[in-house]
């Protein structure tokens, strides 16, 4: 219960902030596919990298529902994406993709240079 009650949870990300971040992804998914994010959200990851992530492979999977397999055709779902949501879409997309700025990525990487530091002592 006391992790629960701590804003920061256990791995110290402000849940404030992630709840402010959701309304704007929210609202900038929308404006950008015309469909509710909640289909494509992931709570874990959101909660591991501390942002508000989507699962691509449900994207990816609806995208393929919506338009085909544009793969047989040579596209991308980036390229995709910009056919028919524009470069505003596109930048929706990656904005809710890991990217290698975040929390856990540069945590993980200080574990392990502490780590390889201390074996090499």
């Amino acid at each position: 219960m006391l992790i629960a009650a701590n804003k920061r949870g256990i791995t110290g990300i402000d849940m404030y902030k992630i709840g402010i971040d959701w309304a704007m992804a929210r609202n900038d998914f929308y404006d950008a596919f015309s469909i509710s994010i909640k289909h494509f959200y992931d709570g874990l990851c959101t909660f591991l990298f501390g942002q508000i992530q989507i699962d691509i492979f449900k994207f990816d999977e609806y995208l393929h529902k919506k338009y085909g397999e544009y793969e047989r055709e040579g596209k991308s779902l980036n390229d995709i994406v910009t056919e028919h949501y524009g470069a505003k879409g596109l930048k929706v997309l990656i904005a809710l993709l890991p990217s290698e700025d975040t929390k856990l990525s540069k945590a993980v990487e200080q574990t392990f240079l502490q780590e390889t530091s201390d074996n090499g002592k």
